[in-house]
């Protein structure tokens, strides 16, 4: 059962860094934090964002507030509407968790 050891219900996504591989647990807050810090940086709305990444404005605030985690197309698709590539916003994500 992943909820009583990874909390969360979700396990560790493996992750390597120079040869070494160790795992890293996606918060959900850290995710939020990093989405709205972009939305802001680039002067758009929650309404505009969701628009671009073809999602529901509601679902969009969820994942910003911490409450949802979004799926890997979601991540996808926000990225794209951020002008990001997945991998950097995955970075971005990375470092906002250390």
């Amino acid at each position: 059962d992943f909820s009583t050891t990874w909390g969360a219900g979700f396990p560790p996504a493996p992750c390597c860094l120079f040869g070494e591989v160790y795992a890293v647990q996606l918060d959900p807050r850290a995710v939020g934090a990093v989405i709205r810090r972009h939305r802001r940086n680039r002067h758009l709305t929650q309404e505009a964002l969701s628009s671009l990444a073809g999602m529901a404005r509601s679902h969009l605030a969820m994942i910003e507030a911490g409450s949802k985690m979004p799926n890997l197309d979601t991540l996808w698709r926000l990225a794209w509407a951020l002008d990001l590539s997945a991998s950097q916003l995955l970075h971005e994500i990375e470092k906002e968790i250390k």
